[in-house]
């Protein structure tokens, strides 16, 4: 599959390749040749994220998993999709999440970059906390459809924004995190990606000798409850007892 995606791309470069040579032709290039490059360039970006799931799809799976701060995540989300999206700061008191950050990215991206027709505006990304780790919402500025089988095209497979999703959680299914979607503010429609937190940073180790601190909730033990009294005792009668 994954030299199948790779041939792909070769053909749609070498497509690319043709057109713009076309459209460099000198005298002989028409007006229109400039706009059909255009044209070409902009089927060629979407191809490429769709192609660009497939590595992560296909593969590497648990291995790939590490500990990622959900800012960073954003970050490369606004590098990549180069202005198409409004992305929200992310609070630096969100925890880390534990992901496939490539898969993460891809699934992010295909959302954004297939947005529901009759979108009123750019997608908008934020992260926020949630229940057992890191929810990144994907407002898409449109209901997303839930057409039936019979209703798609293409023999029944999904495709734009249906396929973006059934991409994105299949992704994070993989990780161990869940997708949701529903109504965002004024009717739009939202995918919330919900992603596990990172285990919390283990304590730094005690030095030899030092005592292991108290748990809460725990009654002292003989030995520490007798220890102010033989304190006391190694430093001989008071003053009372004189």
């Amino acid at each position: 599959m994954r030299a199948l995606a790779h041939e792909i791309g070769n053909l749609l470069a070498g497509v690319r390749l043709l057109v713009h040579v076309g459209a460099a032709g000198g005298a002989g290039a028409r007006g229109g040749d400039a706009a059909d490059a255009g044209r070409v360039d902009a089927l060629l970006a979407h191809a490429g994220h769709l192609l660009g799931p497939i590595g992560a799809l296909l593969g590497r799976g648990a291995g790939a998993r590490g500990r990622l701060a959900a800012r960073d995540v954003l970050s490369a989300l606004a590098r990549a999709a180069d202005g198409a999206v409004d992305v929200a700061a992310a609070d630096d008191e969100l925890p880390d999440l534990v992901a496939d950050p490539d898969a993460l990215h891809h699934a992010l991206l295909g959302l954004v970059q297939s947005p529901p027709g009759g979108a009123s505006r750019r997608p908008q990304v934020s992260a926020v906390r949630a229940r057992g780790g890191v929810a990144f919402r994907v407002a898409l500025g449109a209901p997303v459809p839930r057409p039936s089988r019979r209703d798609r095209p293409s023999g029944g497979l999904p495709s734009g924004i249906e396929l973006a999703v059934a991409v994105a959680e299949a992704l994070v299914r993989r990780d161990g995190g869940r997708l949701r979607r529903g109504p965002a503010r004024g009717g739009a429609g939202e995918v919330c990606l919900v992603l596990p937190a990172a285990p919390a940073a283990r304590a730094a180790a005690r030095p030899p000798g030092a005592p292991a601190p108290a748990r809460p909730g725990r009654r002292p033990t003989s030995a520490a409850r007798a220890g102010p009294r033989r304190a006391r005792a190694s430093r001989g009668p008071s003053a009372r007892s004189r």
